[in-house]
């Protein structure tokens, strides 16, 4: 048996707390005798908001530093197009910028 249960007092957006409920006899083998054995499971989605806020955090945090690091490296992209290097001194000759792997 499955049943779903709001509380009352929570707010509007109300967590919603799931239990589920296996009932069996457990028969005792020196007299005979049947005793019930209920196992009850239950779920709350507070604990499941969490975790999918903390990974839509994570996700959001990684895609700005994503997006920040692009256009560090576009704009230095643009700068070495827009002043090309010096054929004469190869001192004044810039690296052009390359992405690389954080395993190298």
């Amino acid at each position: 048996m499955w049943r779903a249960t709001t509380n009352a007092n929570q707010p509007r957006r109300a967590r919603i707390t799931g239990f589920a409920e296996v009932a069996s006899e457990i028969k005792d083998e020196t007299t005979g005798e049947l005793y019930p054995l209920r196992w009850v499971f239950s779920w709350n989605s507070s604990k499941a908001e969490l975790d999918a806020r903390q990974r839509r955090e994570k996700l959001e945090a990684g895609a700005q530093a994503l997006q920040k690091s692009l256009a560090c490296w576009a704009s230095t992209l643009t700068q070495s197009r827009q002043h090309p290097q010096s054929s004469g001194n190869p001192a004044s000759k810039r690296a052009e910028p390359r992405l690389t792997s954080p395993m190298n």
